[in-house]
């Protein structure tokens, strides 16, 4: 391997972590400055180079291992609360990395979760620790960990940082006015309330709290802290459960919007704090609050599940899901809603008549209003879906009064304009003196398409990273003029992404017929696979929509030949097929699955015994014959295939004009006369289903 590490530690360590160790006689006596790893040595050596006496030294931080080289050090350095200046300069790195992540997630094909004995242990403590009030509300504890180090002393942390909080209010009076109106409306509904637990008698967490203002709306929100640390160097998160992942996919949340004719969005008021925490376990969800620093600091207990605790994602999803199993017999079709269509506290749901949807609507409002949840901020492409909901409940009640000047809203992230039915983007480009890698980064980063819409955009952004990297930009260096010439013809052209509007409904009313259309190609740059759904209606009415796309750049250390590129796309077609089967099926009724490919070489690899290929195409084609949806493998010539563009990148200008990419021309057309070779071979794969291959 060229590279076993990377720099390590990425960063240059602080003073007090030098101090630490001043007085050991150090393996590498530079730990603190970063440096490349020059050798990986196996467990297999472990034993013959550990000589024992650790040290610690820093509780719950850094530890010494005394080794035959000398000391080495393991373990995270922990540092003091960093001043105003440094914490804000954290947060925004903090920020820009969460944005990053995010970015490749999304651009990631989705996959199924992995089973965890930890999950399944999680699951079965909320079972065995799940009641129900008399009102109806759900009642559970914190899933802590089976084993687990005890926690210390917390109160010093929250003490510290409510000081800090109440010094950033007595600069900011609208800051200061804000927070007390969200801490007295916390108690007053009853989410918090002053506590009477001992809490010197047994093992309790503080949680340290701060303010989160919403920059669009300057909406201000409390959150806490369960990862600050106690004196014992453990944090409350350290020791929970996070639960298993019970967030749908977005995309797949998305795509199931589309299928209905009428859809309505409601978000969940106040989600997260409907669910009750026992009392036993309140004592580690204690606070510090007052309103004036001459006030005694109070202990508060809080009622409810909160934001910041590792397992409040999962407890505030599962409490609904325990509703809808509870109410099932009530409510089938809310039920069925809150298990498949909720992301976080939004339901984005429809159905293909106006009276199943207000049926719907009414039974969802029922089957949470009975466990004291309440819907709010409607919308929907159906005026009479918001009839008779209260004013302040909708997101707009003058949504349909103005038609001509359509309000645009934003649902799951995506710009929705429900009067029109259409989705929509909406990007503005801030116009920096001095481009650099960071703000670069920054930039794509926001560019949010989860479906992989304006795939072909986001993959031009995407080698264009690529090329900084390669370049060996430093972060806040600036862009070199042949590379910034590059980008400010793109940056330019990406507002024109603002004139693409894509129907939401991609299924007809009435009876029809549905098949799936996937499409893969490859180039120098990477591979893409793009996923349409044809549907065809009793009276021959034929409409293409596309579903999702995916692309991924080539890698660079290990160059791959083009057919190599297109076996990966066609590998990452079948993912995707898979996915979105999965994904409608059975709402939507699919009678057959095309996979086409422009690369004769890959219909070949599909036809072969897997035995007979090299390990890396082997790998991939036994990934495709694997497919648990039967594909029937075409070939479509390049210049028909949507996701040419995909695989090379292009303009926003280019996309928006790309009929294409937006649905293929010749799939609107009967099938004799879509592009085919005159013969078709039929393979049986041993144990598999049937594969159709084209030749």
């Amino acid at each position: 391997m060229e590279n076993i590490l990377g720099s390590h530690p990425q960063v240059r360590l602080s003073a007090d972590a030098v101090k630490l160790a001043a007085d050991l006689n150090l393996a590498d006596p530079q730990f603190d400055l970063p440096g490349m790893v020059d050798l990986l040595l196996g467990a297999d050596v472990l034993a013959k180079i550990l000589l024992g006496k650790d040290r610690v030294l820093q509780p719950g931080g850094l530890v010494a291992l005394r080794t035959i080289f000398g000391f080495a050090l393991m373990g995270p350095v922990l540092r003091a609360p960093p001043s105003t200046e440094l914490g804000t300069a954290l947060m925004v790195g903090s920020a820009l990395s969460d944005a990053v992540q995010r970015f490749w997630e999304v651009e990631e094909p989705p996959q199924a979760p992995r089973s965890d004995p930890e999950h399944e242990e999680c699951e079965l403590f909320y079972q065995n620790n799940t009641s129900y009030l008399r009102s109806g509300r759900i009642m559970t504890r914190l899933p802590f960990l089976a084993v687990r180090p005890p926690l210390g002393d917390s109160r010093p942390t929250a003490e510290k940082r409510l000081l800090a909080m109440e010094r950033r209010m007595s600069r900011d009076p609208l800051l200061k006015e804000k927070y007390i109106n969200f801490m007295r409306e916390y108690e007053d509904l009853g989410h918090m309330s002053v506590s009477k637990f001992d809490w010197r008698s047994m093992e309790h967490f503080f949680l340290p709290h701060h303010a989160v203002i919403k920059p669009s709306s300057g909406k201000l929100r409390t959150v806490f802290d369960g990862s600050a640390q106690t004196t014992s160097g453990v944090s409350l998160n350290q020791c929970l459960h996070p639960g298993p992942k019970l967030l749908k996919d977005l995309c797949d949340v998305i795509t199931r919007f589309r299928r209905h004719q009428f859809v309505f969005v409601a978000d969940i008021k106040m989600m997260f704090r409907q669910t009750v925490i026992h009392p036993d376990d309140r004592r580690y969800q204690l606070i510090l609050w007052r309103e004036n620093p001459q006030d005694p600091m109070l202990v508060y207990e809080l009622n409810k599940n909160t934001y910041g605790l590792r397992s409040s994602p999962f407890l505030a999803i599962r409490s609904l899901w325990e509703l809808a199993d509870r109410e099932r017999m009530s409510f089938p079709r809310a039920a069925a809603i809150l298990k498949e269509d909720l992301y976080v506290d939004d339901i984005c749901t429809g159905a293909s008549t106006e009276r199943e949807a207000l049926l719907l609507r009414d039974e969802l409002i029922g089957i949470l209003a009975s466990a004291g949840y309440e819907l709010r901020k409607w919308i929907s492409n159906l005026p009479t879906l918001l009839d008779g909901l209260p004013d302040d409940h909708q997101q707009d009640p003058h949504l349909f009064e103005n038609r001509d000047n359509p309000t645009m809203m934003t649902v799951l992230g995506i710009q929705y304009r429900p009067v029109q039915d259409i989705f929509t983007f909406n990007v503005d480009l801030d116009s920096p003196h001095t481009w650099t890698k960071r703000l670069f980064l920054s930039t794509v980063a926001r560019t949010f398409d989860p479906n992989g819409w304006i795939c072909p955009v986001i993959f031009w952004a995407k080698c264009f990273l690529q090329r900084l990297w390669t370049a060996g930009l430093g972060w806040d260096e600036p862009l070199r003029e042949a590379v910034l010439e590059d980008w400010l013809l793109f940056a330019s052209s990406l507002p024109a992404i603002n004139r693409i509007s894509l129907p939401r409904a991609m299924i007809p009313p009435g009876k029809h017929t549905a098949s799936h259309h996937g499409f893969s190609d490859a180039s120098e740059r990477g591979y893409a696979a793009a996923v349409y759904l044809r549907t065809v209606t009793m009276d021959g009415q034929v409409k293409v929509s596309l579903v999702m796309a995916k692309s991924k750049v080539a890698p660079l250390r290990t160059a791959l030949t083009i057919p190599k590129l297109e076996l990966s796309g066609a590998a990452l077609l079948a993912r995707l097929l898979n996915h979105v089967m999965s994904t409608l099926c059975p709402s939507v009724n699919i009678a057959t699955v095309y996979a086409w490919t422009d690369s004769q070489i890959v219909l070949c690899w599909l036809k072969a015994s897997v035995h007979t290929l090299e390990v890396f195409v082997a790998n991939r084609v036994s990934q495709i014959q694997k497919s648990e949806t039967p594909l029937i493998w075409r070939h479509v010539p390049g210049e028909a295939n949507p996701a040419d563009c995909a695989s090379r990148g292009c303009m926003a200008p280019f996309l928006v004009e790309h009929s294409l990419w937006w649905g293929p021309e010749w799939l609107t057309r009967s099938e004799p006369n879509w592009p085919r070779t005159p013969a078709l071979d039929t393979v049986a794969l041993p144990g598999l289903r049937t594969l159709a291959i084209e030749r």
